[in-house]
C-alpha cells in the first residue's frame, strides 16, 4: 500500500515507463467509472455518485504528470501549461467558427494548429523524452531506486 500512496503525491520523479503504466491504469479506471455511471443512470439511479470517482482519478493523473515534469527537471507548473494551452487555443478557435464568418473561420486555423502543435509537444515531453540523468532538484533518478 505504501507503493500506491507514494505514487499518489506530486513530489518526486516518474520515468517514461512509469508514466505510461499509470496512463494505462488511469484510462482503464476511467472506463470502469464511466461504465458504472452509465449503468446506474440506466437503472434509474443517481448517475453523479459513480461519476464522483473521477475526481480522485484526475488528481492521480495530475500528480503523475507533475512528477514526470520533475523527471525532466521542470517545475510541475509545466504540466498545467501543457494541459491548459491546447484546450484554450482550440476553444478560442471553436468560438471563432461559431460566428460563421468566412474570415473568422479562416483565422480559426491559426489557434487550432497552434493548439495541436502544443499538444504534440506536450505528448513528446511527457511520454518520449528522457528525464534528467542522475539526481536533479526534485530527487534521485527514478530508475536508480
Amino acid at each position: 500500500m505504501d507503493w500506491l500512496v507514494q505514487r499518489l503525491r506530486p513530489a518526486g520523479r516518474t520515468s517514461r515507463a512509469g508514466y505510461w503504466r499509470w496512463q494505462a491504469v488511469l484510462v482503464a479506471c476511467m472506463g470502469v467509472v464511466i461504465l458504472a455511471t452509465v449503468l446506474v443512470i440506466d437503472a434509474g439511479g443517481p448517475g453523479f455518485v459513480p461519476f464522483l470517482l473521477i475526481a480522485p482519478l484526475l488528481m492521480a493523473a495530475v500528480f503523475v504528470s507533475i512528477r514526470r515534469m520533475h523527471d525532466r527537471n521542470r517545475s510541475g507548473w509545466w504540466a498545467l501549461m501543457f494541459a491548459a494551452i491546447p484546450f484554450s487555443l482550440v476553444g478560442a478557435a471553436s468560438a471563432l467558427v461559431e460566428t460563421r464568418q468566412p474570415a473568422a473561420i479562416l483565422i480559426s486555423l491559426v489557434p487550432t494548429l497552434t493548439g495541436f502543435a502544443f499538444g504534440a509537444w506536450s505528448w513528446l515531453e511527457f511520454g518520449f523524452l528522457r528525464g534528467t540523468r542522475g539526481p536533479n532538484r526534485f530527487g534521485p533518478e527514478p530508475l536508480s531506486r
